[in-house]
Parts: structure tokens; C-alpha cells; sequence
């Protein structure tokens, strides 16, 4: 994503693609979403018309899973309408992604750090395991891969409760990373210290990882001996060792699947195309993984930005089903036409289908008959079915008028001419 043109410190919009709108802030914060201190990060897309007059607004990625999160997008939505956009230079109508986090929830104070009164000495820095509820993940944050460490001081009193909380320095410089210093304040609010007289002023240094990550737990006893030097690698980073232990569990079942999960998430998050793909496959199907459409779209993205062809049918698919943030006809044969660009024989059987059916597409058996042809062509097994049934349609029961029409757009693109799919004008 390109670079923000602003982002504020505490909640507030963030405008992408130097985007052409100024908007309002920051936003009274919904009564309900306050009361149970939900915290998170909406993202829009708006549509603006030549003049700059705002037009569609679409939640694009919601804040979280809650009703209160629903509440935090919905008055997004309608603060958005209130933004000023500006004419387009070149008289054409404008797009632009705003985002605005919503970070007043845990009521978190950040400022420069100052000494603390303990006579000049460093704060103490206290182990939490014991004392404090692990924070839950923003869902927003591990959207966008958002890692690092939080350094709080907090203010606690005599009985170990804690008062006043300072973010010290936070986990990174995104909207994101924000979230993961509010989530972690809410969470010290619920500790309770036993501390000395001179340590009122302790520091925490909280890093932030999965509470998930059974890569972790993976032990080289319990693998093959000869994926033992792959855990060795794998664990310093090595991402095709990462990938190597995610397909060995990814064959197993129960704790397996996690521990298969948990490995690709670690090569994906080094921007593994693969391991994002089968990321994503895993995360849509709740395999080894807390089942998520958003996110399993979000890392599916993170693919297909890279060329994946697979990443890119998947999300073809879920927009078939009507499952992920852009779930419509329009956008199923936008992902299913890039796979089939990038050369994968499922996209046109599927691609196929769609023209048969009608599904975001005028109905055309002909057409599809093509697409199956090319299907089969590429080794899609049950294409050979589909052309006979779709010829059957239009009087060319053995497919020989639709298979030449394939067999020339075959030609075309293996000589590297890469030539428009068919019946898609360029």
C-alpha cells in the first residue's frame, strides 16, 4: 500500500494515494463501543465523482468481529460522507482508501517519557505472566501483519492496581501498531502488582506475538529424523524450511494441523507467496486456524499482489460464495480472468462455467465452451465434461468449433503474444 499522506497520533483518518478528500475529526466515539472499550481500525473506500463530490462508501475492512466494532465502522461510514473531496485534473471520476482508527477505547495516554520519582533510577521492569491477562490480538493488526514491542510505565498504587498508564514508546508507526499499544494498556488495567514502595513507577516491555504460535512448541523429537536439520533452519528464519515442516504437518490431523498453520504463518509473514496462498486456503476453512474471511482474503491479497495465480482463483471463489469483503459477481470474474491471465487451467473451467451460467457475465455456451476447451487443454479433468455439455448447447456436441477458436488463443500465448482472454476486450 502506498505510503499515508497523514496520520494522526491518536484516533483519527488516515488518506492514502495522496488522496483528493479532507475529512472530519476526530469522531465522537459510539456510547456502547466506549462502555466495553473496543478499540480498532476501519478502512473505506470512496468513490468521488469528477467534481469531487463524495459518492459510494464502502467498508472495505471492518474494525473487528463484534456489534461494537460494527457501531466503530457504521459512524465511519457516515462521518466519510461529510468529507470535502477535490475536482479531478483530468475531468475523470476519483477513488481513494481512507482509514480511521479508533484508539480511544482504553483511554491510553502517550507522551515522552520523563524520569520516574524513585530517586532517578530506572523503572523496574516487571514480569506480567503471572500478574496480568495476555491481550487479545487486534484483528485489524494481524490483517496487516503488525508486529513489535510496546514499552508502557504505569502509575501503580500501594494495593498493586494500576492508575495512570504512559505509552513509552510504541510497537511501530502504523495505525496498527497503535492498536497493539491501546490493547495492551487495556489489558495492564486488569493487573494487580505485588510491588515495593520504590517501584510505583514500573516500565513493561510487552512484544507482541501469536498466543498460537505452536511453531514454538515443535520439537525435533516428535518429527522424522530426516526433518530434524529442517527444524534448525526453519526456526532461524529459513522460509522454505518453514515451508518444508508447514506441508509435513499440513498431512497430519488434530495438533498437527495447527503446527502447520502456525509454520506457514511464519513464512507468510516474510512475504511468502505460497505460504500466504495456503495461509489464506487454511484461514477460509478454519484448518488449524480460528476460520476468518477477512483475514483469510487479506493474506490471499498479500498472494495475488505477488503473481500468485492460485491466491488469486481463491479469491475468485470466495466472492462466488458470497464470503470476504468484495463479494459480488463483478468481483468473482475480476480474480477468476486474472488466475486464467497468470496461465491456471481451474480459472478457465470456472471461467467457463460463469458464461454458461450467467454468473457476473452475459450468458454465452458458446464462449464457454472455449473457456472449457482451454480447461481441458491445460489438464483440467473434468473440463472434458463440461465442453461436451455446453457445445451440446449450441449445436457443437464435440467441441471442434469452440477447440479452434482455444487452439489459436493457445498459440497466441504460448509464442508470448499474450493476447486478451476470450471474449474479454482489451
Amino acid at each position: 500500500m502506498p505510503p499515508a499522506r497523514a496520520a494522526n497520533a491518536a484516533s483519527g483518518w488516515t488518506i492514502f494515494d495522496d488522496g483528493p478528500v479532507t475529512c472530519p475529526g476526530p469522531l465522537p466515539y459510539p456510547p456502547a463501543a466506549t462502555r466495553a472499550g473496543t478499540i480498532g481500525v476501519t478502512k473505506l473506500q470512496v468513490a468521488l465523482d469528477a467534481t469531487g463530490r463524495i459518492g459510494t462508501i464502502r467498508i472495505a475492512e471492518p474494525s473487528g468481529p463484534t456489534p461494537e466494532h460494527h457501531l466503530l465502522d457504521l459512524a465511519a461510514q457516515e462521518a466519510a460522507a461529510h468529507c470535502k473531496g477535490s475536482p479531478s485534473p483530468d475531468g475523470a471520476a476519483q477513488s481513494t482508501a481512507l482509514r480511521y482508527a479508533w484508539l480511544e477505547g482504553a483511554q491510553t495516554t502517550t507522551r515522552a517519557a520523563t524520569p520516574a520519582p524513585n530517586g532517578g533510577s530506572s523503572p523496574a521492569i516487571l514480569d506480567t505472566s503471572t500478574a496480568c491477562p495476555r491481550p487479545e490480538f487486534p484483528l485489524t493488526a494481524l490483517r496487516a501483519g503488525a508486529f513489535g514491542v510496546t514499552r508502557l510505565r504505569l502509575e501503580v498504587d500501594g494495593e498493586g492496581r494500576v492508575g495512570a498508564i504512559t505509552v513509552l514508546s510504541s510497537a511501530g508507526p502504523t495505525p496498527e501498531h497503535r492498536l497493539l499499544d491501546a490493547a495492551i494498556a487495556k489489558a495492564m488495567r486488569q493487573c494487580r502488582f505485588p510491588i515495593a514502595k520504590d517501584e510505583r513507577y514500573p516500565r513493561i516491555d510487552y512484544v507482541w506475538r501469536l498466543a498460537d504460535d505452536d511453531a514454538a512448541q515443535t520439537s525435533a523429537d516428535a518429527l522424522p529424523p530426516a526433518l530434524r536439520p529442517i527444524l534448525e533452519k526453519a526456526t532461524r528464519g529459513d522460509v522454505g524450511a518453514q515451508r518444508t515442516l508447514a506441508d509435513h504437518y499440513a498431512r497430519g490431523s488434530g495438533d498437527d494441523q495447527r503446527q502447520a498453520s502456525s509454520w506457514y504463518r511464519r513464512a507468510a509473514l516474510q512475504g511468502d507467496a505460497d505460504a500466504q496462498t495456503f495461509l489464506g486456503q487454511r484461514t477460509l476453512a478454519g484448518r488449524g486456524v480460528p476460520a476468518d474471511d477477512a483475514l483469510a482474503a487479506s493474506w490471499l491479497r498479500k498472494a495475488s499482489d505477488q503473481g500468485n495465480a492460485v491466491a488469486a482463483f481463491t479469491l475468485g471463489l470466495m466472492a462466488q460464495m458470497k464470503r470476504g469483503p468484495d463479494a459480488t459477481p463483478a468481483a468473482a470474474i475480476r480474480w477468476l480472468e486474472l488466475a486464467a491471465d497468470r496461465g491456471l487451467g481451474d480459472a478457465f473451467d470456472e471461467l467457463g462455467a460463469a458464461h454458461e451460467q450467467g454468473a457476473g457475465v452475459a450468458k454465452d455456451a458458446g464462449l464457454a465452451a472455449v473457456y472449457y476447451c482451454i480447461a481441458q487443454r491445460k489438464g483440467v479433468a473434468e473440463a472434458a465434461g463440461h465442453l461436451a455439455a455446453a457445445g451440446a448447447k449450441t449445436g457443437d456436441a464435440r467441441g471442434d468449433r469452440a477447440c479452434e477458436r482455444a487452439t489459436r488463443w493457445l498459440a497466441e500465448a504460448a509464442a508470448g503474444h499474450a493476447p486478451p482472454l476470450p471474449g474479454v476486450e482489451r
